[in-house]
């Protein structure tokens, strides 16, 4: 199943165990030749080449609904973020609370989904605070050691 067929059809809910399993080897599998730097740390993520989004990251989050890179606020790039178009009620007094994640973007770039969580949720070991990105929307490049 694709991951808009899932979220169709259990609205990102938790998905029955055994299924969860394969979906998440699936994800994993479908990660590694496209993102062959996966374990490494000292690196930077790009979006549309110039445009730096993050200073490394932490790990590698393999969920319900697909693999998703975990950075830091201190290793983000928040001012190459903006919040993605429509998605501004999010920030609202009213809705801060009940959100769980404020959907950003790279500026420039409103097709490329960056969360900043704010929440716990049962289908992936997201962290509250942490940004996330879809591995396919970056572009990995690894530090220049200036030794």
């Amino acid at each position: 199943m694709t991951v808009s067929e899932l979220i169709k059809k259990y609205n990102y809910k938790a998905l029955p165990p055994e299924f969860s399993k394969e979906q998440r080897k699936q994800y994993e599998t479908e990660l590694r030749p496209y993102f062959p730097h996966v374990y490494a740390r000292d690196c930077e993520l790009y979006v549309r080449g110039p445009l730096k989004i993050s200073d490394g990251y932490r790990r590698i989050v393999v969920g319900d609904y697909g693999a998703f890179i975990e950075f830091t606020p201190a290793q983000a790039v928040v001012e190459n973020f903006e919040i993605a178009p429509g998605e501004e009620y999010r920030l609202k007094e009213n809705y801060r609370h009940t959100v769980k994640y404020f959907w950003l973007c790279p500026k420039g770039c409103p097709d490329v989904k960056i969360y900043f969580q704010q929440q716990r949720v049962d289908y992936a070991d997201y962290q509250p605070l942490m940004f996330y990105v879809s591995p396919f929307d970056v572009c990995i490049k690894e530090k220049k050691n200036d030794d």
